[in-house]
């Protein structure tokens, strides 16, 4: 065995250059056929791949458009209640005026507006009743800190 180590030696003095390039060109197809990374966008200490990365990205934006639909969907929303609880502040501000003026007062107008009054209080009772649910579910979600 130890000639084999000998003869191996004085191979790679003799032809050392070409040994030299040969060890550098190895190291070098090691490190060209390793996939490059970067940090994740979720885990800065993680490194992912271009693949990977690409597919965080596009996580991340479906997550921030959903969002954002909902959002849109929650305005309507809010911009609808407000728009009932003007038209019940018109709505009794025109009669009001029509009892101050001594008019007879409209039945069939009241029946509308208090009716719309019950709609919105019930609107009100449900979102307040969403953020309760909310926050329970929250609560229950999260993580257990006690020992184990």
């Amino acid at each position: 065995m130890k000639k084999i180590w000998d003869a191996l030696g004085k191979l790679i003095r003799h032809q050392l250059g070409l040994s030299f390039m040969l060890v550098v060109m190895i190291g070098v197809l090691l490190w060209v056929g390793c996939e490059s990374t970067t940090p994740s966008l979720k885990d800065p200490g993680a490194k992912v791949t271009r693949g990977q990365l690409i597919l965080e990205y596009e996580t991340e934006i479906a997550a921030i458009e959903g969002k954002m639909v909902n959002i849109g969907k929650k305005f309507e929303l809010a911009e609808q209640d407000l728009d009932k609880q003007d038209q019940l502040k018109a709505g009794l501000v025109q009669m009001g005026s029509v009892i101050a003026e001594g008019g007879t007062l409209n039945y069939t107008g009241l029946i509308p507006l208090i009716l719309s009054g019950l709609g919105i209080g019930a609107m009100a009772d449900n979102v307040t009743k969403n953020r309760i649910i909310a926050a329970n579910k929250k609560e229950s979600v999260k993580p257990s800190t006690g020992s184990g």
